[in-house]
Parts: structure tokens; sequence; C-alpha cells
């Protein structure tokens, strides 16, 4: 009985350029990227951005109700409810494709 099956060791895929990312896409036929590749660092400036309009919606949301609660006038009251619901519905959405 032989032991070189024991001794054998798959081969190792290294990077080009560094890039840990490069070197899984290229495992892939022609070399492209899955949906599941992202680079590390740069999202974190926009994920502010996304807080931040959560926070203006929810903003919104509260003016529209007092607006429609307190008498202020129905019409401006549904267009910050409106307005506070879509902001929070972009903010959410991008969220989850960043």
């Amino acid at each position: 009985m032989s032991t070189a099956f024991a001794t054998q060791r798959p081969p190792v895929v290294t990077p080009s350029h560094g890039d840990m990312s490069t070197a899984f896409a290229t495992l892939i036929p022609g070399g492209e990227r899955v949906s599941g590749d992202r680079s590390i660092g740069g999202n974190g400036r926009y994920r502010v951005y996304q807080v931040i309009g959560l926070i203006l919606g929810a903003l919104f949301v509260a003016v529209g109700l007092a607006a429609i609660l307190g008498g202020g006038g129905p019409v401006i009251g549904v267009i910050g409810l409106v307005g506070g619901v879509a902001v929070i519905a972009v903010s959410i959405v991008m969220m989850v494709r960043s």
C-alpha cells in the first residue's frame, strides 16, 4: 500500500495583485466576479448617509402626524407623512443593497 495520496496537497491559488477577491475571481470561468464578492472598506460614508436618511424620514413622519393630529392642515400633514415614508423606504432599500 502506497502513502502517495496522503502527502499530496491541493494547488494553492495566490492573488496576482495582492487582493484576495481577485484570487477567488480567477476560480470562476471567465474571471468574473460573483454577486457575493465585495470590496472591503469604502462603504462607511454611504452607511452614514443611509442612517441620516432614516432619521430624517422619521422626523418627516413625526411632523406629518403632528400636523394631522394638531389641526395644522391635513394636506401638509399627508405630504410630510408620505415624504417621510418614502425617505425611510429608500434608505432601507439602499442599506440592504449595499
